[in-house]
């Protein structure tokens, strides 16, 4: 079943990685990293003024679908591996099962035995997360200050994977980022990671432009 579009790629990078007329849906793990060779190839034939801006912006987003698609199947698989089937999930098919009286007796063992399931969720979680956040950071770098038509920066999710409040401006250019109030600023700074307090707000600034990918100075 055909999944995410393969875009249509400039001579240069035709071929240059071993990419099938489709790609499955979900993507698989060899898709996923055949597309960030890709996207590595483009790096480098940008950096050689092969492809244009346009065209690695392009090979950037296709890579991020790609990731996001391959991410979300398998937090997806996981999820479904650790809550079980049906209304109630796991322990309410065991009630069921074996009644309410000796599904509340095993219910410690249920909870160890499940224990490692939900640390792999966990850490599956953390990884999508990662990667939604380098894949946006990524293409916000080839996106110059975000002001130009159609290049505007996408939102990158804060260090826990959370999205920004709605309450804060979304970063969408360099000219947001300069106007941040203090109070924005600080909940930036903090979302991205930041920890030193005593920081002025300039330099907290412009940690935040680091963070979201903005390559130009402010």
């Amino acid at each position: 079943m055909p999944g995410v579009a393969i875009p249509h790629l400039p001579a240069s990078l035709q071929g240059v990685v071993n990419l099938p007329a489709n790609l499955q849906d979900p993507p698989s793990r060899t898709e996923l990293g055949r597309v960030s060779n890709l996207a590595n190839h483009a790096g480098s034939q940008r950096k050689d003024n092969i492809i244009t801006d346009d065209d690695l912006g392009m090979v950037v987003g296709f890579q991020q679908e790609v990731s996001t698609a391959y991410g979300a199947a398998a937090l997806g698989n996981a999820i479904a591996l650790a809550v079980g089937i049906g209304p109630g999930g796991l322990a309410g098919a065991i009630a069921a099962a074996v009644g309410p009286a000796v599904a509340a007796a095993v219910g410690p063992a249920i909870a160890a035995a499940l224990a490692p399931v939900i640390q792999r969720l966990d850490n599956i979680e953390t990884k999508l997360n990662r990667t939604l956040s380098f894949a946006a950071a990524a293409h916000n770098r080839h996106q110059v200050d975000g002001n130009l038509p159609n290049r505007s920066f996408e939102v990158v999710p804060f260090t826990d994977g959370t999205m920004p409040p709605a309450a804060l401006p979304n970063l969408v250019n360099i000219d947001i980022i300069r106007q941040l109030s203090d109070v924005d600023t600080r909940a930036y700074y903090r979302g991205y990671g930041g920890t030193a307090n005593n920081l002025s707000m300039p330099k907290k600034r412009e940690f935040i432009r680091v963070a979201v990918g903005c390559t130009v100075e402010l």
